[in-house]
């Protein structure tokens, strides 16, 4: 990025992490990108490959957790929301007095 374009690009980022648009149409879109996400981990899971997955929790039981733990269940993803969304927003930059 040349360096006349920064400050306009750093003040569109500051904007977008402070006043962020939390638009459902985004988030449906990004809920669609969780679930395949979920999906594509979901057949070797909690690894890769099948040597892995075999070593991961048969041969040392690695895994103690679920894969939802990690990418949510449809029901976690159906409920984010806009509200809920800056809701978390607000409490976090509150914590952090931002």
């Amino acid at each position: 990025m040349p360096a006349r374009s920064f400050r306009t690009a750093f003040d569109g980022l500051i904007a977008h992490i402070f006043h962020p648009i939390h638009d459902a149409g985004d988030i449906a879109t990004e809920r669609g990108v969780v679930r395949s996400e979920r999906e594509l981990s979901t057949a070797y899971y909690p690894s890769t490959n099948a040597l892995m997955q075999f070593l991961k929790t048969r041969w040392i039981a690695a895994s103690q957790f679920p894969i939802e733990q990690t990418f949510g269940s449809d029901a976690d993803l159906a409920s984010i929301t806009p509200g809920v969304l800056r809701a978390f927003q607000e409490a976090a930059y509150l914590q952090r007095g931002l």
